[in-house]
This record gives C-alpha cells, structure tokens and sequence, in this order.
C-alpha cells in the first residue's frame, strides 16, 4: 500500500482560518471567542475572536473542568459540529503534525480528557469532535418511517466529515493527521483509514479491533447468536428505545458509565434507580450495563453531571442510537474494499496453508490497546489482527472498557512513545521539503 500523505502546512497558512466564514466561534477557559451563552456547560465571556486570541497553545485544559477546554463550531458538510481544539500553534510559530481524536457512545469528547494535554504537550495540534447524534453537534433526525438521514451517520460520512474539520482546523486542503478512536470511534478511524487513506499518518485504537468488511451482509441478528455479548447493540438499534432511553436519560448515564463504586450507598442508590426505571425492556437493558465489572477509578458526580448535561441539551441521546442502525449502509459502502482483490489499503499474501488472506495497512503505523475487563470488546476479539493487521502494536492495560478515564496513566504510556514515532516522522518529512525550497 503506497499513501502519499500530506506533510503538514506552514503556520501562516494554517491561521487562514481564523476569518473563515465557517468558522462559527471558539471559546474555552483562557477566554478566546465570541460569546455562546445558548450551549450549556461553556464559559460567557469572551475577550474577542482575535488570530492571536484563538491560537494560544497551553491553557487550563484541566480534566475536571469541561469549560477550561477551548470549545469551538464550525459547518462542516452543511451542518454545525461542535470540536475542543487545542495546541494550535503560536502565531507565527512553526506547524505542529495533527492528531484527531473520535469518541464512541455514549460518549462525548469529554471521554479524552485526560489524553488531550499530554499530546499537546508532545508537540501536537488537538482536535476533538462531538461526533454527529451527541451534545452540541447539529444531528438529523431519523425515524422509522422516515429514515432518510440514517447515512449521515455512517462511517464514510462520518470520515467526510473528519476530513472537512481536517481542512477547516488547518485552513489547508487534504491535510492528513493522526486518528485515535475509542469504541464506535475506534471502528470510525479504522474507516476512515479505509476510504480515505491519503489523511491518515497513523492510527492509534483503543478497545476496538479491527474488523474487516465482510463480502456478505450479517444481519445484527445473527452477530448477537454468534456473540451474545452484544445483544444491546440489537436492543439500541431498535427504533422504540430511543423514547426509553431519553426517558431516563440520567440513570442510563450513571448505568452505562457504571464504575463499581466501592461505596454500598453508592451501589444501593443506583440499584434503588435502576428499580424504577420503565419500561422493564430499558430496565433490564440498564440492569445489565450496570453489572458489569467495577473500574478502578470511578468517574466522580461532577463528570457525571457533565454528561447528564450533555446528553439532555443534545437530545437525550436518541440521535446517537443512529449509530446502531447503519449497519447495511455501511455494508454497501465497504463492498468495493470485501473479496480477495487487491485495494489501495489491503494485500493478499500466501498463508501457511497454502491459501491466500489479506492484509490489511501494511504500510501504516498503529497502535492497538485493549483493556483487559471490558465486557464489551474483549481483548479474545483482537486476535485476528495478529494475522490480518501485522504492522499493529497490540497490547492492553489493566481498566475496563472506560479505560481512557479510569486508568490514564497506563493509556497515556502505551499511547505517547507512539506519537512521539509519528512526530519524529513528521518532522523529518517537514525537514525534507523544506531542503527542497
């Protein structure tokens, strides 16, 4: 697989946005941006939309401070996106490579709190989106009746819509960057590696493995036979959870993002909740998610709250339930990449057997780190990669499928001598077209 990926962009080039009629405002805790007093949870009062006001690289960025972060939007395929955006390099100052960092459900870019500083301060430039269907993201409505809107939430729409926030971020068309992924975000990077393969330098993916598309439709239905462990992704998929959820909105929260408080008051107050929660199908739904195995650092009220927040402003996450229903869009749009033909991202090689496999972005560095107690994607479900994504780095922490939140020092240090490769890289790529000027 040969990828030409753009190196970067001069710093001047990459302010180009700044006036940018897309541009719709930033704003975080160091105080840069027009004022948005309609979005709960950001700071009121700005000091100005200024180049040199927006493109200040270190601030706060504090894990347990949502508004610290700088908050931006931006209309991105027709539609407003909400991003935190950080390590923008000084005016004047030299580029920095990018790295994009997508999260899954039922998360927010909260979820990266605790990745985002350390990779600013390993040299890069920070973006991460509120995926479409979640908090302050425009997201179409999609009904049973009327389900026309479902392919935005595709994957290679999803990508499109990573690339325009790529070109919007750097004022530079078809600049590349690093994607990291989380659960469905973990399944976006690995497609957007896929059909866009000219943007990606490298792909860092926790939890989520690799899974390759399939020459054949397999209906959810008989995934679930296969791996009753994801009998919830059939239930979200289902059109009349979406009420169910949003009715109880908070304790699916608290359910999904359950910790294993140490605490029996804890412990009892969510099982008082979960008892009262209706009907008995989100219920027993909510039950479920609940038991699973406890994390080693529970998330605190305040985070809660934050997502509670979230999740209510933007919809009660009946958006985000799209997700699950894209499955035989998907399908159609991954034919072309299915069968033993050769693509631009996969090769076929002699097997021991004497049959041949593919092999998948040989060329592409990446990282792949599960998390040992995930009830979700068990590490048993990375295997295959051994054989079908060789150049991948696998290894797993000790966390639940949270594992970003719950044990960030072990996550930061598989993930930051990576990046650290993949910005040595960079730079000698800027190096070298510099020589050639």
């Amino acid at each position: 697989m040969s990828v030409n990926r753009h190196a970067g962009q001069p710093a001047s080039r990459a302010h180009a946005r700044a006036g940018c009629p897309q541009d719709l405002a930033c704003r975080g805790g160091h105080g840069d941006g027009a004022a948005l007093s309609r979005w709960p949870g950001l700071p009121t009062s700005p000091t100005g939309n200024s180049p040199a006001a927006r493109i200040e690289p270190r601030h706060a960025m504090d894990p347990t401070q949502p508004a610290s972060f700088r908050h931006c939007f931006a209309t991105l395929n027709g539609r407003k996106h909400h991003y935190v955006e950080e390590g923008r390099p000084e005016s004047g100052g030299a580029a920095r490579p990018l790295a994009v960092l997508v999260h899954g459900f039922p998360d927010l870019w909260y979820g990266w709190r605790y990745q985002i500083r350390p990779l600013v301060d390993a040299g890069f430039h920070v973006l991460v989106p509120t995926m479409i269907g979640y908090g302050q993201t425009e997201s179409p409505a999609v009904t049973e009746a009327d389900q026309a809107a479902l392919v935005r939430y595709s994957y290679k729409s999803v990508a499109n819509d990573l690339a325009a926030l790529l070109d919007h971020a750097s004022g530079v068309a078809g600049t590349s960057a690093v994607f990291l992924g989380h659960d469905w975000g973990g399944m976006v990077v690995w497609r957007v590696a896929m059909h866009l393969p000219e943007r990606v330098r490298g792909l860092a993916v926790f939890c989520t493995p690799f899974q390759p598309p399939h020459g054949q439709y397999v209906p959810i239905e008989h995934i679930v036979k296969v791996m009753p462990h994801l009998g919830y992704q059939q239930t979200l998929a289902a059109f009349e959870t979406g009420p169910m959820v949003a009715a109880n909105i908070d304790v699916f929260v608290d359910a999904m993002f359950h910790s294993g408080a140490s605490d029996e008051a804890t412990k009892a107050g969510l099982k008082e909740r979960l008892a009262k929660a209706e009907p008995a199908a989100i219920a027993g739904l909510l039950r479920m998610f609940a038991s699973g195995p406890g994390m080693a650092r529970p998330l605190s009220e305040q985070e809660l709250a934050y997502y509670r927040e979230q999740h209510r402003a933007g919809g009660s996450l009946v958006h985000a339930l799209n997700w699950y229903r894209t499955r035989r869009i998907n399908y159609d749009d991954e034919l072309p990449f299915a069968g033993e033909a050769d693509t631009a991202v996969s090769t076929s090689v002699a097997a021991e057997d004497g049959k041949s496999r593919k092999v998948w972005f040989k060329d592409l560095p990446i990282r792949f780190v599960g998390a040992t107690g995930d009830p979700f994607l068990p590490m048993s479900m990375a295997k295959s990669m051994e054989a079908n994504v060789p150049s991948a780095v696998i290894s797993a922490v000790e966390a639940t499928h949270w594992l970003l939140a719950e044990n960030p020092a072990a996550v930061n240090a598989a993930l930051l001598p990576f990046m650290a490769g993949l910005k040595a890289a960079w730079e000698s790529e800027q190096a070298s077209a510099a020589a050639r000027l």
